[in-house]
């Protein structure tokens, strides 16, 4: 290695050998290895990778759901303070890496698009990777996500390898972030659809179980029974006048009138017809709850009510959304920011706020409660709902019934004036939390 490839692999760019690239012979100029069409074999003979997974529908909509939820909530920086004990988080705009997560990673993506595309490949590949692009003052200015399929971790040289175009080169630890989930090593996570396959191999072969059986069922929902026999002419004569008078939707439930002794036979749905049916959504309840999401969130209504839909989409931000949230602010903390920086309480925090929330009854109890004890303002309340503050609604209520009291248990009288008595005139004012502090 001569003194310009040593320089270079100490800047994380250095060139390595191609024998130890991605998965052998990978390489991005064959775009047909990319998905990884070998596919798991199943026992119900589906072969099950990315690519078939995605195809069940119950698949693509808990996934599109899961990456949708994560890739809508707002992202940025925030420094967290101490004060007498109490956490306090304020939002830093001006930090360089706020608008990289918030708005533009890099000059292609918006936020939106690279969250979203970093769920989909940490649900289907259980990893994801974004490079670190830093300028000469050490400050992030792009944020370049990567295909898992083209990228590996070197435990022995404590490097990753991604496979580009003009060959593989090497990227040192701090200038990757490298989200995993399921992981039984802490290096990398095992893919939910190589874990779920025969769940998935068994939606995939009940959709097209029941495909190929209304594809090639050539049954008629009802036929007409004649006693004589007749020739081609009276046959299409016959179709076509039944057609005219009771086809369409327009001349449903007429009654109809049979000459000659014809007789009309209908046919139902069969047992076979119920049970496909059934099987499509008992998979779909399946699917759901490989991907931990809500069954009515997937299509299944079935057992969801009024009563308890909004607590379940609750239970859903809380248990399945949150915990997706946090490995990624786990990893953008240690990654985006220097050790001096999260010293000083620097971090990146989603906003679950809407997601975790309650219901509209039970959220303005809590309102309205916390408005009368006089421990919420009434401007605080509506930036909670989204809606502007209004001159004159900062100020706090305090009920007139309520007394301060010291650590000896005595009352204090907040009414009293320096130098004077308390008249029935004072005892009918108190002061209101926050006046004093304007008047400071």
């Amino acid at each position: 290695m001569n003194l310009m490839d040593r320089v270079a692999f100490l800047l994380g760019y250095a060139k390595v050998s191609r024998r130890n690239s991605v998965s052998g012979n990978l390489s991005p100029r064959d775009p047909s290895q990319w998905f990884g069409n070998e596919g798991e074999q199943t026992t119900s003979g589906m072969d099950i990778n990315r690519e078939t997974a995605m195809t069940t529908t119950g698949t693509l909509a808990a996934t599109t759901l899961l990456s949708d939820c994560v890739a809508m909530l707002p992202l940025g920086v925030y420094r967290e303070k101490r004060r007498n004990g109490r956490r306090e988080l304020n939002e830093v705009i001006n930090h360089p890496v706020h608008e990289l997560i918030s708005e533009q990673p890099n000059k292609w993506m918006t936020s939106f698009t690279w969250l979203e595309m970093s769920m989909l490949h940490l649900l289907y590949e259980s990893r994801c990777y974004t490079q670190i692009v830093r300028n000469r003052a050490g400050q992030v200015v792009d944020l370049l996500p990567h295909m898992p399929e083209l990228v590996r971790f070197d435990p022995d040289k404590q490097r990753y390898i991604i496979e580009f175009r003009s060959g593989p080169r090497a990227f040192k630890p701090s200038q990757i972030i490298h989200v995993k989930v399921i992981t039984w090593d802490g290096l990398e996570g095992k893919s939910r659809v190589a874990l779920g396959k025969e769940v998935l191999g068994m939606a995939k072969a009940t959709d097209k179980h029941v495909a190929a059986y209304y594809g090639n069922s050539a049954r008629p929902s009802a036929v007409i029974e004649v006693d004589e026999l007749l020739d081609e002419g009276a046959i299409k004569r016959l179709s076509e006048q039944w057609y005219d008078t009771y086809g369409g939707s327009s001349n449903a439930h007429k009654t109809a009138i049979l000459e000659q002794g014809a007789k009309l036979k209908e046919f139902g749905n069969s047992m076979a017809d119920a049970q496909g049916i059934e099987s499509r959504k008992y998979q779909r309840n399946e699917q759901a709850t490989l991907w931990r999401t809500p069954p009515h969130m997937v299509g299944d209504l079935e057992n969801a009510a009024y009563r308890n839909v909004e607590h379940l989409a609750i239970e859903f931000g809380r248990y399945t959304i949150a915990p997706w949230c946090r490995r990624i602010e786990a990893e953008l903390k240690v990654k985006l920011f220097t050790r001096p920086e999260r010293k000083r309480g620097f971090c990146a925090l989603f906003d679950l706020g809407y997601l975790l929330r309650g219901d509209t009854k039970t959220r303005f109890e809590g309102h309205s409660q916390s408005i009368v004890d006089g421990w919420k303002s009434r401007n605080e309340v509506r930036a909670e709902e989204g809606l502007n503050p209004v001159p004159g609604l900062d100020n706090f209520l305090v009920p007139l019934n309520m007394a301060v009291v010291d650590p000896t248990g005595k009352v204090i009288n907040v009414n009293k004036e320096e130098g004077g008595e308390n008249d029935s005139e004072n005892d009918q004012e108190r002061p209101v939390q926050g006046e004093d502090e304007d008047k400071e």
